[in-house]
């Protein structure tokens, strides 16, 4: 059986998703069409058919629908169709059918994630004045969206309809604000960022449009009995779609001690002089980033216990039983790992060793004779998600880590950068957050 090796434990930090959203800008104002929908508030608008929602509606430029305008094409691009303020009502206690509701046409077909955290909106959370009295975003904040109905049969993912998730209901404190103050009610959109299912195809799309609603659907006025009042109009906002790149830096040493490394990532892209002529100087960046903790990950510097490790790369150790005792023990890896050793023993009566942390170990207790035989450790993992290499120590190592040369214990920045950007959850997430991170300038 192999000698254990130590443990490699990282934490995942990757910047993934990064808008810049500039202020306010009207470029034209249309009519923003409807989706048809009916004159009833206990219709639940999740509920309805898309086609149902499309045919006889009209998309952001008045242009009454017709799908012959929106073809399958393999190489086409994500479009915004429309948008939809759904359920306002007069009285603050009755909006229960209140929703926001966006139309996305996807002439690739792409089957996105219906997974509730996968796919997002940007939208404005804070408006304020500018220099001109006009009124811009002043803070973004992403919103989940879910996916409540799409084409099916022969039009398959054709349109989506993604359903704007507020659970806090800050969109709506922010219309109700806005309208009190301006008389419309108003949601800014700067993009969408949606992942497919596989999770090998994900979408930076940009929208740039601001929505100003006034008025009520039919019932949902002062008086339940009146005519539908409400008119939506849409500002086309101006975005950019820049080039973002990804850059990593891995240091030498960690405060967490031996073995540990910290692995910084990050992105950099560059925006057009003409911007900076416009709008004057860059004040913020809004970014949102992930941080994983995986289960230990291998390094060793033994090139034929690398492949063998490699082989078993998030194989499942099957816990073996002998004497009816269940054991974190699997017959077909031929080796164990360890990390943090401790030595309990007592000469003459006990020998007793514990691990912070083991793999494929058997834990085990006996006594033979006047002795006691102890082996545990105090967590256990029965899978690895993956191994790196590292080279061998040599006689000259001391002076390759003072001339920054590669020794053993070091994994290269851009062997990392390729295992984050391969993650995926088989490769065991232990835990799982997302931030959004504003950072002024």
């Amino acid at each position: 059986m192999t000698k254990i090796y130590h443990k490699f434990s990282i934490r995942l930090l990757v910047a993934v998703l990064v808008f810049v959203t500039l202020a306010l800008l009207s470029f034209e104002i249309v009519s923003s069409g409807l989706v048809a929908y009916a004159s009833d508030n206990n219709v639940k608008f999740d509920n309805t058919s898309i086609f149902d929602d499309l045919y006889g509606s009209k998309d952001e430029h008045g242009n009454e629908f017709d799908l012959g305008n929106y073809p399958k094409d393999k190489d086409g691009e994500l479009r915004f169709y429309t948008f939809v303020e759904y359920g306002y009502s007069y009285y603050a206690n009755l909006d229960k059918n209140y929703a926001l509701y966006a139309y996305l046409y996807n002439p690739q077909q792409l089957d996105f994630s219906t997974y509730l955290d996968s796919n997002v909106v940007r939208m404005a959370t804070a408006f304020a004045k500018n220099s001109e009295g006009e009124y811009v975003a002043s803070d973004y904040d992403d919103f989940n969206i879910v996916c409540v109905s799409r084409t099916t049969g022969d039009y398959v993912n054709l349109f989506y309809k993604f359903k704007i998730l507020d659970p806090e209901k800050k969109l709506l404190a922010l219309a109700q604000k806005y309208e009190s103050e301006n008389g419309c009610r108003r949601y800014d959109i700067a993009g969408v960022y949606l992942k497919t299912d596989k999770g090998d195809v994900t979408l930076d799309k940009n929208i740039g449009r601001s929505f100003k609603c006034s008025g009520y659907m039919a019932t949902y006025g002062e008086n339940a009995n009146n005519p539908s009042t409400f008119v939506c109009k849409v500002d086309v906002l101006e975005t950019l779609d820049l080039k973002v790149y990804q850059t990593s830096y891995l240091t030498g040493v960690s405060s967490a001690g031996a073995y540990h490394h910290n692995n910084v990532s990050s992105v950099y892209f560059a925006i057009p002089q003409r911007v900076f002529d416009k709008y004057g100087s860059l004040w913020e960046i809004y970014a949102q980033w992930y941080e994983c903790k995986t289960a230990p990950i291998l390094v060793t510097s033994n090139q034929d216990f690398y492949q063998k490790a490699l082989s078993n790369n998030h194989y499942e150790t099957i816990a073996n039983s002998e004497g009816g005792t269940s054991l974190l023990y699997d017959k077909s890896v031929d080796y164990l790992l360890w990390y943090g050793r401790h030595i309990d023993s007592v000469a003459g009566s006990s020998n007793i060793l514990h691990y912070d942390w083991a793999y494929n170990l058997r834990p085990f207790s006996m006594t033979s004779g006047n002795m006691f035989i102890q082996r545990f450790a105090n967590s256990y993992s029965n899978v690895l998600p993956f191994v790196f290499y590292s080279p061998s120590y040599t006689d000259s190592g001391a002076f390759n880590v003072i001339n920054k040369q590669t020794v053993a214990g070091d994994v290269t920045s851009s062997s990392i950068r390729d295992y984050i950007q391969n993650y995926a959850s088989s490769n065991y997430v232990s835990w799982h957050t997302s931030r959004n991170l504003p950072s002024e300038l």
